[in-house]
């Protein structure tokens, strides 16, 4: 009897072993699941569905739901992305408000205020009576090595030839700048993440801009065209940002700017009423100053008053 039980036993143990490791195989298993998981949330708050961050109000920024969408997706995947307009379109707006509806640091660069290009974009060396020679790099260097930035490069139709050419290696799938300056590092490339989203006044009437080079904006993966709201629409974004605003005064406002940009795109104006203007206008009004007054400082003294009766500020009023 005594022998048997043992046996029974050694069986017992024997069968169970096989149980216990797969037990411990589950565990291994379900803890793989949750570092999937947990991994997955990461990407998922890096890279999300760019249909599922809300747009912008309508009546505070109103923008359609493809240019939001492609915003986001160039955002999301570092693409490069243009963004091409008349002046106070809200070009940049977009932009500020996408990376900010990301949780995405966006680091501005004006190409019109940049005068030494190689300084602002790689960097400027010194001497030091104890160190010798030593190079220090610029801010857009130190910006690009943070990951998941969007680098805002503002106005580049502005940029003069030598930063387009710095530029070029970056849009491009090499995806590097070089440091010719820097004995130590040669090349810098974006950290994970960084995105290149860029905005451009394209046209005759733009003055002070330089020739835009076709190899740079053909390295752009999207591109985006921005036009002026309709009067309606318009009018809703004034009376949301300034609601002092009387509803009659705004619609007047933009009902205005629609048919002078109309007779601009039929080559009556050399530029249009910018919604800029419009806000700024707004912006008096919401503070009580007469409607005429506002519209005359904000909008009708941007334009040229040169030819009497028949000027843009004339034809304008």
């Amino acid at each position: 009897m005594t022998k048997t039980t043992t046996t029974r036993k050694a069986v017992k143990t024997t069968c169970t072993a096989p149980k216990n490791q797969q037990t411990g195989d589950g565990k291994m298993s379900r803890k793989s699941k949750m570092m999937s998981s947990l991994a997955s949330q990461i990407r998922s708050l890096w890279k999300p569905d760019p249909y599922s961050i809300l747009r912008p109000p309508k009546d505070e920024f109103y923008i359609s739901e493809e240019t939001w969408v492609q915003t986001l997706l160039a955002m999301i995947h570092g693409m490069p992305l243009l963004i091409t307009g008349p002046a106070g379109s809200g070009k940049t707006e977009l932009l500020y408000r996408a990376a900010k509806a990301l949780r995405r640091h966006l680091a501005p660069y004006n190409f019109g205020a940049m005068t030494e290009p190689r300084s602002s974009l790689i960097g400027v060396t010194h001497f030091d009576p104890n160190q010798g020679t030593i190079f220090q790099e610029s801010r857009f260097v130190r910006e690009l090595r943070k990951p998941y930035t969007v680098m805002l490069l503002d106005e580049i139709n502005r940029a003069s030839h030598e930063a387009q050419n710095i530029l070029v290696t970056l849009l491009d799938d090499q995806r590097y700048i070089s440091l010719d300056e820097s004995e130590d590092i040669n090349i810098v490339h974006p950290a994970e993440g960084v995105c290149f989203a860029a905005t451009a006044n394209i046209g005759a009437e733009y003055a002070g801009t330089n020739e835009f080079d076709w190899a740079i904006q053909n390295r752009f993966q999207i591109v985006i065209q921005m036009n002026f709201l309709y009067a309606q629409q318009e009018a809703n974004v004034l009376k949301k940002r300034y609601p002092g605003i009387q509803s009659n005064d705004a619609m007047r406002f933009c009902r205005t700017a629609e048919r002078q940009r109309t007779m601009h795109r039929d080559g009556e104006f050399s530029t249009p009423i910018s919604t800029r203007s419009l806000l700024a206008a707004a912006k008096q009004c919401a503070a009580g100053i007469p409607v005429d007054m506002a519209f005359k400082f904000c909008v009708l003294n941007q334009f040229s008053g040169i030819g009497g009766v028949v000027s843009d500020r004339e034809k304008t009023g």
